[in-house]
């Protein structure tokens, strides 16, 4: 049955282009100038791009298992991407899982397609987020966890860590801070930057502050000592020891 309704749409289709095609050959045979006006109803036009949309819309997604309008099922993408989970009205709704072929997951409930209440979040290089959400952002409190199982326990606002944090290395040892938008504000912490170097230690206002170590990508110790006021001060550079006289 919606083999047939999409064909049906596809040969509607095509004839409206080439009816459209035609009339306008019709006009260019008889205007005498460069200028022709050419104007198309809105609703053609309306039926142009609708059909379209629509033709291919039908055709981006697929119930693969069970009831996928109202119930339990699973859908399938044309990029790969699956759901299995509770549906209502057509929407993600409920309990479910998602995935998709970058290595993103999500695991946790939904309301009306949007992820909503407690679920965990796994990204491609192993790193997971567990805790709450709302309509789709990391809200409320959660536990984001490095692939080198650094944990950070905090109260998320608007996808970032809100308020006191509650750092845990992988050692064990702990950093309690202040973070503001993402980033420590106050206290101890680690900051990771995108070429993938991070700073630990101390903070003040939102800067680095007071005793802290520099990290490469690979984890090598950069810098070690004392910052003031995001500036290196009194620090020794291990890869390049100052040489003896």
């Amino acid at each position: 049955m919606g083999h047939k309704i999409l064909e049906s749409l596809r040969k509607i289709y095509f004839g409206l282009i080439n009816s459209i095609i035609k009339a306008y050959n019709a006009v260019k045979t008889f205007a005498k100038t460069r200028r022709i006006l050419f104007i198309v109803s809105s609703s053609v036009l309306f039926t142009v791009i609708l059909l379209p949309t629509l033709f291919f819309t039908l055709r981006k997604s697929k119930c693969i298992y069970g009831n996928c309008k109202y119930g339990f099922g699973a859908k399938e993408f044309r990029d790969g991407t699956r759901y299995a989970g509770e549906f209502y009205n057509g929407f993600y709704n409920g309990t479910g899982t998602i995935r998709n072929p970058e290595g993103h997951s999500y695991e946790g409930a939904w309301i009306l397609g949007k992820k909503h209440g407690k679920g965990r979040y796994l990204y491609p290089d192993g790193s997971s987020y567990e805790g709450e959400f709302v309509e789709d952002i990391k809200q409320g409190l959660g536990l984001f966890t490095w692939p080198d199982n650094t944990k950070l326990s905090a109260v998320f606002v608007n996808g970032e860590p809100e308020g006191k944090g509650i750092l845990r290395l992988s050692n064990g040892i702990e950093f309690i801070g202040e973070y503001k938008k993402g980033v420590v504000y106050q206290g101890k912490g680690i900051y990771i930057y995108d070429d993938g170097s991070k700073y630990m230690g101390e903070w003040l206002n939102g800067k680095r502050h007071g005793k802290g170590t520099l990290f490469g990508e690979a984890g090598n110790i950069i810098f070690i000592g004392e910052w003031e006021n995001d500036q290196q001060k009194k620090a020794m550079s291990l890869n390049n020891p100052p040489s003896k006289k």
